[in-house]
């Protein structure tokens, strides 16, 4: 589960679900906002990725938010996985 704004969502970690996204993340003929909101469906739901594209939150809490929804999926905190993001950025 990931809670924003004081509302609980539950997030689909299937191992399915999982690969769906690293598949989506290959796909270059889709946008980064696209590949963003079909994450959003596939691991929260259409309702509720629909709750948070409403939101219109800022950037940074948009980009921490998928940290949020993988580590709600790896059991890992998103904050390691925001650091070992921006170490490989660093290093492109």
């Amino acid at each position: 589960q990931i809670k924003i704004k004081n509302t609980l969502y539950p997030v689909d970690d299937r191992q399915s679900t999982y690969d769906k996204i690293q598949e989506l993340q290959k796909d270059t003929n889709i946008t980064e906002k696209e590949k963003t909101k079909q994450i959003y469906i596939l691991t929260l739901g259409e309702a509720s990725a629909e709750e948070i594209e409403k939101m219109d939150l800022p950037i940074k809490n948009s980009n921490y938010l998928m940290f949020c929804i993988m580590g709600a999926m790896t059991g890992e905190k998103p904050e390691e996985l925001q650091e070992i993001a921006n170490g490989l950025v660093r290093k492109n």
